[in-house]
């Protein structure tokens, strides 16, 4: 693993950590660092830890939008929602195989079920 990859996967963790704390604007914070490092990286065809570190990062965007989505008024949360919607969807193509843990698998695909049901 490079110095890139254990930052990122450093990033991951703290943000998982901030979003299980309630930080959610910092967990934002380190997500999207994540995204603005592993995109281009995967543009470019870096593929491995990169691509699921971006993936892991999508759903941790999903994971924040999905918090907001149900501390915010019914209008702000529809919007928030469907946020959520798309990075769970942007995670699932990359993460999609890469799953080694099925619960984890069967919470991505819930989330982009429920968002197939919403109008």
């Amino acid at each position: 693993m490079n110095l890139v990859e254990r930052i990122t996967y450093d990033r991951l963790g703290i943000g998982e950590a901030l979003l299980n704390s309630e930080r959610v604007n910092a967990a934002a914070e380190q997500y999207q660092a994540v995204i603005d490092v592993t995109l281009p990286l995967t543009q470019k065809g870096s593929k491995g830890f990169i691509s699921d570190y971006l993936g892991s990062a999508y759903e941790g965007m999903g994971n924040v939008k999905s918090w907001n989505a149900s501390h915010a008024s019914s209008q702000q949360a529809k919007l928030l929602s469907k946020e959520g919607c798309s990075y769970y969807v942007k995670a699932y193509p990359i993460l999609h195989g890469n799953l080694w843990d099925p619960d984890r698998a069967k919470r991505i695909e819930k989330e982009i079920s429920g968002c197939r049901q919403r109008p």
